[in-house]
């Protein structure tokens, strides 16, 4: 009897049924009840990048800000990572003047890098320079955009007749705006523009870096 209570108990609780909402090993690995968690509570697979809104946001914006969303996820909440000092609670490897741990060490162009100390400090770029530049609060990018302003606000400028020609060969004469000093204007521009450069530039690169890196989370 008590053979086929158990044999009838097995075939219930391993039943498509029963395995649908509490799960199983061959049939159902993810029950309803977790199903639900993940879809309302916490999607594991639905990430907002903190610093973007809920609007529309161009491509080339969204790759790097859901990249190194990923990345602090992980250094944060996997690894402790305090964004405070950008130094391991609990370092994942020991470092005594060398890297000791060859599973963790990564050729960046050329240069032999442990993973997760590069991983922080690419954080710790993107904190301190792109976010900063992206909030307008980086003081390099401020200084040079209020060098550029001075030269280049339009109540700084002079007026001035210019000669012009249209499509059918007819001349006129437009009103436009000059800089008082077109010198110290174009290189305040330039200045900006090559800062501009730089920090596109260094986002590129370190994209590539964390693309690599990712083996390592």
């Amino acid at each position: 009897m008590n053979k086929k209570i158990k044999k009838l108990w097995w075939k219930i609780k391993y039943s498509n049924f029963i395995t649908f909402f509490t799960g199983g090993i061959f049939k159902h690995p993810y029950p309803i009840f977790y199903r639900i968690k993940c879809f309302i509570f916490r999607p594991y697979t639905t990430i907002k990048p903190r610093n973007l809104r809920h609007t529309w946001c161009d491509t080339t914006e969204l790759i790097p800000h859901m990249l190194f969303e990923l990345l602090e996820r992980f250094l944060v909440d996997e690894m402790n990572l305090s964004l405070e000092t950008y130094t391991y609670i609990n370092p994942p490897i020991v470092i005594s003047g060398k890297e000791v741990n060859s599973c963790n060490v990564i050729d960046i162009n050329g240069k032999k890098k442990n993973a997760y100390y590069e991983m922080a400090r690419l954080l710790k770029w993107w904190h301190t320079e792109y976010i900063a530049v992206w909030n307008n609060q980086h003081p390099i990018q401020n200084k040079l955009i209020a060098e550029f302003e001075k030269y280049g606000d339009p109540r700084n400028f002079v007026d001035q007749w210019i000669s012009k020609e249209d499509e059918k060969g007819r001349k006129f004469v437009q009103w436009e705006n000059k800089p008082a000093d077109k010198k110290r204007y174009d290189k305040a521009h330039k200045a900006w523009m090559k800062f501009d450069e730089k920090m596109s530039e260094d986002l590129i690169e370190n994209m590539k870096i964390l693309v690599s890196l990712h083996q390592f989370m």
